[in-house]
């Protein structure tokens, strides 16, 4: 008897942890980027996806010459804005960008293949055109600009696997049942 109410109370404890990952709302998963530019420099950062949102970002762009001088810019969650986002692409720009008045500053990330928001998926990024689609692009509202594509070859779009503490609070609910189970049973075996 005891045996069994034992095996239903863990049976009924094991789903109600394992049930409850799946009722759980889905957990942002980060991408790693990486890039050459065409005639020098690098992009690099990361970014949060879930699938249809992009949430925290952060990216460097170094060693590159734009226009006539030397262009280092970071884009992140603090100094810049999504001016468009989908799962084959995402578009941020500077704070106090403004397109309409052609004074602005973006970077440009097209993805070779739609991001999934599932861990593991790795994909490259799409170099752009001159100066159609820029990778990234600069106007100073007088009418000039500037733009640098990224060169394909080398550049990388990786979603860094998901770290879960669930199986390690899992064993040791099992454990614990397992010694509550045993106590029990060497109690009644003792009153016998």
């Amino acid at each position: 008897m005891i045996k069994t109410k034992m095996a239903l109370l863990g049976a009924v404890a094991t789903l109600g942890v394992v049930g409850g990952g799946f009722v759980s709302p889905a957990q942002a998963i980060v991408y790693n980027v990486s890039a050459n530019l065409a005639g020098g420099g690098t992009l690099s950062g990361f970014f949060d996806y879930t699938p249809t949102t992009y949430t925290d970002w952060d990216f460097t762009v170094s060693g590159t010459t734009l226009g006539l001088g030397q262009f280092n810019t970071t884009y992140d969650t603090n100094s810049s804005f999504i001016l468009s986002s989908d799962s084959t692409g995402l578009q941020v720009a500077l704070n106090g960008s403004n397109i309409g008045t052609g004074n602005y500053q973006y970077i440009h990330l097209s993805f070779t293949d739609a991001l999934t928001g599932v861990a593991g998926q790795n994909t490259t990024l799409v170099r752009g055109t001159n100066p159609l689609t820029p990778s990234i692009m600069a106007a100073d509202g007088g009418g000039g600009f500037a733009s640098i594509v990224i060169n394909n070859s080398g550049s990388s779009v990786t979603a860094v696997p998901w770290e879960t503490d669930a199986l390690s609070v899992i064993g040791a609910t099992t454990l614990f049942g397992f010694g509550v189970w045993t106590k029990r049973k060497r109690k009644v075996d003792l009153s016998k």
